[in-house]
C-alpha cells in the first residue's frame, strides 16, 4: 500500500464559534454548511469537516482528536493489507456519490488506538477531484439545499415548487461542472 497525501480531516464539534474559527480565523473556504457538517477546503485536494456530535460518522471518531483521511489509489487492496495486518477495522467500506464524483473509505485504528481513514476520491475516472473543479460548481448553499445535494446528510424541509423553479435556473451552471 502507499498513501500518497491526506485528502480529510474530521472534527467533531457542536459549537458554531468552532465552524466561524475555521472560516474566519484560518482562513479556510466554506464549501457547504449544514446542521450535520460544514465542509471545507484546505487545498487542492485536502478537505476539513466539522460533524455535528449526533451524526453516524461523528459516532466512529474519538471527539478529542481529529481523524485523519490518508489517501490510497486502490481502497480494495489497501483494506485487504489492513485486515492481513490485523487492524482494527471500524464498519465497512463507505461511499459518497455526486454526478461526477466519488468518495470512498474506511475508519481503522492504529496500533495505538488512534482513528484513521483510508479513502480514495475520483472524478470521472481515476483522478482526485480538486477543490478547483468543486469550486467551478459555482452555486450557492441555497442553491445546493434546493437541489437536494448528496453532501447533504439531513436535508432541511423544501418548497418543492422553488426548487424546481431553482433547478430550473441554475442547470446551464451544473452541467459546465460535468
Amino acid at each position: 500500500m502507499k498513501v500518497s497525501g491526506i485528502g480529510w480531516l474530521g472534527l467533531v464539534s457542536d459549537r458554531p464559534e468552532t465552524r466561524r474559527f475555521y472560516a474566519k480565523v484560518l482562513g479556510l473556504n466554506l464549501v457547504e454548511d449544514t446542521p450535520a457538517y460544514a465542509y471545507y477546503a484546505i487545498d487542492e485536494t485536502t478537505n476539513l469537516e466539522i460533524l455535528a456530535s449526533k451524526t453516524r460518522l461523528a459516532s466512529r471518531q474519538d471527539g478529542h482528536c481529529p481523524a485523519v483521511g490518508l489517501l490510497v489509489e486502490d481502497l480494495d487492496s489497501a483494506v485487504r493489507e489492513l485486515k492481513a495486518a490485523g487492524a482494527n477495522l471500524k464498519g465497512e467500506i463507505e461511499e459518497w456519490r455526486s454526478d461526477n464524483e466519488r468518495h470512498r473509505w474506511i475508519y481503522f485504528e492504529d496500533p495505538d488506538g488512534h482513528t484513521l481513514l483510508l479513502m480514495h476520491k475520483q472524478r470521472g475516472g481515476p483522478s482526485v477531484l480538486t477543490m478547483k473543479d468543486r469550486s467551478n460548481c459555482a452555486l450557492s448553499q441555497k442553491d445546493r439545499h434546493l437541489l437536494g445535494s448528496p453532501r447533504l446528510r439531513n436535508p432541511p424541509a423544501v418548497d418543492t415548487d422553488r426548487a424546481v423553479s431553482m433547478r430550473d435556473q441554475v442547470s446551464i451552471q451544473v452541467k459546465r461542472c460535468h
